[in-house]
């Protein structure tokens, strides 16, 4: 049911998209990529949980992009699928291991009038895949989500936008809630100078969760001032800050980072404060993260990134820390080849998700990836 959901809300944004331009159809430029990927990997913990289970597995991903532009619009789609064949567990050789689709729009109506949007669906037997900013692990369950997110940019004058948007976003986490939550913004920026950019925004949000035949429902609202600095040609920091309101209770929201350019890449670190979901959950948590990211090439060809992040989360009497290592390289065979190698570290201490304050749990993930892809046509004027 919930899978019926997801694609017919895709198929309704594929239709509003299209409608929106009839000239998108016979657009000037058409481009169609495949891609092939074929990865082998060793996860030490398969079902996530404190007594490890490590296994090696292979995984087959068919992926494929379609992207149409005209003059006023731009239409691009995509669709991702992994399939996994495990050495010793063979209860998780499955072919849907993964799938994801998304579609995405641009239309510009006008000089000062644009519309975007995107709609996603992602299916996948590893929830912590939708727990990004908290990187709790809820062990290993099949898990879906549908998204949809329209939104209006308005040129007010030649320094200052206006942008609506509204968010309908669908959780559902085998034996855990489903929610179901809507998201309405609103945020007025303005250019004051080559260097800096100010901005207000309030944020309406509408959580509704249900579980074993009850259902519950939090709404929360936010008032936030931003902030972007262009401290140099190198380095520019941004901050958000303002109060949230959750069914009566204040919290601080705040996210903060700052940016640097380097030779031959870029560094970044990031931190995070506010109040959101976890699928399968019901009702909101408390979480603040730091996250540093290094990326860059230090040799031809050759990429290297680092992503380090720390979180904690707290629901009630309950907590998780959650630690996170990210490390990958990547370099092109040929035009078509590209050869990548990643190594993942999480490590959680204390449980939401069973209750365990004392519980402790360590995955190690490395894989190494070859990538092959059709050419991609040159889809710019």
């Amino acid at each position: 049911m919930a899978i019926d959901g997801a694609r017919c809300a895709l198929l309704s944004m594929l239709l509003v998209m299209v409608a929106a331009d009839p000239g998108a159809v016979a657009a000037q430029q058409f481009a169609v990529v495949p891609s092939f990927e074929i990865t082998e990997f060793h996860d030490d913990n398969v079902f996530y949980r404190p007594e490890a289970e490590s296994d090696t597995a292979t995984r087959f991903s068919p992926r494929v992009e379609v992207r149409d532009q005209s003059e006023r619009a731009i239409f691009s789609a995509r669709y991702a699928l992994d399939a996994d064949r495990f050495a010793h567990h063979a209860e998780l050789s499955t072919p849907l291991a993964r799938q994801e689709g998304s579609v995405a729009a641009q239309y510009l109506a006008s000089r000062r009038l644009s519309f975007r949007g995107v709609g996603t669906y992602l299916e996948s037997q590893t929830p912590a895949d939708f727990n990004q900013e908290t990187g709790l692990a809820p062990g290993r369950l099949r898990a879906e989500r549908a998204n949809l997110q329209p939104a209006a940019t308005y040129q007010v004058d030649v320094r200052t936008d206006a942008t609506v948007g509204y968010t309908l976003n669908r959780d559902v986490l085998a034996g855990g809630a489903t929610l179901l939550s809507q998201t309405a913004t609103s945020t007025l920026q303005h250019q004051r100078s080559n260097r800096d950019v100010v901005g207000v925004g309030y944020t309406y949000q509408r959580y509704g969760f249900e579980l074993s035949g009850s259902a519950a429902v939090r709404q929360s609202q936010t008032v936030a001032v931003e902030w972007r600095h262009d401290v140099g040609r190198l380095t520019s920091v941004a901050v958000r800050v303002g109060p949230r309101v959750t069914d009566g209770a204040l919290s601080p929201e705040i996210a903060a980072s700052i940016r640097r350019r380097l030779r031959a890449g870029e560094a970044s670190v990031a931190y995070l404060r506010t109040r959101t979901t976890v699928i399968g959950l019901t009702g909101v948590v408390d979480t603040q993260g730091l996250a540093a990211t290094l990326a860059g090439e230090p040799l031809r060809g050759v990429t290297i990134s680092a992503r380090p992040g720390l979180s904690y989360t707290r629901q009630l009497h309950l907590s998780s820390v959650v630690y996170r290592l990210a490390l990958s390289c990547a370099r092109p065979v040929t035009r078509r080849l590209a050869f990548e190698a990643d190594y993942d570290f999480n490590l959680q201490h204390g449980n939401i998700y069973s209750a365990q304050a004392l519980e402790t749990i360590e995955r190690n993930l490395a894989l190494v990836r070859l990538v092959v892809a059709a050419a991609r046509p040159d889809v710019n004027r």
